[in-house]
C-alpha cells in the first residue's frame, strides 16, 4: 500500500516541477498563462513535500520513542478499522491501548500506526503491549507492535 502512496508523490512531484519550470521559463508568452503554469506547478509540489515531511517527521518522532521515550504497559481495548484513512479503497487496522496515568489518575488512549491485516489472531483485547510516551507530551507515542508479523504481499 505504501509503495502505491510514493508512487503517486513522485507522479505530483514530476508533474509540479515541469509545471513549475515551464512557468517561469515561460514557454508561453502570455504572462496570465506563465504565472498559472507556476502556481499550478507550486500547488503539485506541495502536495507530496507535505507528505513526505510529515511521513519524515513521524519517522523521527518514533525513533527518538523508542530510545528515549517513557515504557509504559496498557491494555488493548480495541482493534479496529481505521476508516478515515484508505488505500486504493482499502482501510488499514489500528490497535488502540489504555492507560491510566496513576500520578494524574487519567486514562490515556494510545492508537497505533497502520496495519495492513487483521491482527485479531495475535493481539486480543485485554493482552498487555508496550508503549513508549513522551513524559512532557503523551500525545506523541508509539504503540509497539514490532512482534506483529509483516504482511506478505
Amino acid at each position: 500500500m505504501r509503495n502505491v502512496v510514493r508512487v503517486v508523490c513522485i507522479l505530483f512531484a514530476v508533474i509540479g516541477a515541469i509545471l513549475l519550470v515551464g512557468g517561469f521559463v515561460g514557454m508561453y508568452q502570455d504572462l496570465i498563462a506563465n504565472i498559472s503554469m507556476a502556481v499550478m506547478g507550486g500547488v503539485f509540489l506541495a502536495i507530496p513535500s507535505i507528505t513526505f515531511g510529515l511521513h519524515i517527521r513521524r519517522r523521527r518522532t518514533v525513533q527518538c520513542l523508542k530510545t528515549e521515550g517513557r515504557i509504559i504497559h496498557g491494555k488493548v481495548s480495541d482493534i479496529y478499522r481505521d476508516t478515515s484513512y484508505s488505500v486504493q479503497g482499502e482501510n488499514p487496522w489500528r490497535i488502540a491501548v489504555k492507560w491510566l496515568n496513576p500520578q494524574s489518575r487519567k486514562v490515556h488512549i494510545f492508537k497505533s500506526d497502520h496495519i495492513w491485516y487483521n491482527p485479531s489472531d495475535f493481539v486480543k483485547v485485554g493482552d498487555e503491549i508496550e508503549v513508549r510516551v513522551d513524559p512532557r507530551n503523551p500525545k506523541k507515542h508509539w504503540v509497539n507492535i514490532d512482534h506483529l508479523p509483516e504482511r506478505a504481499d
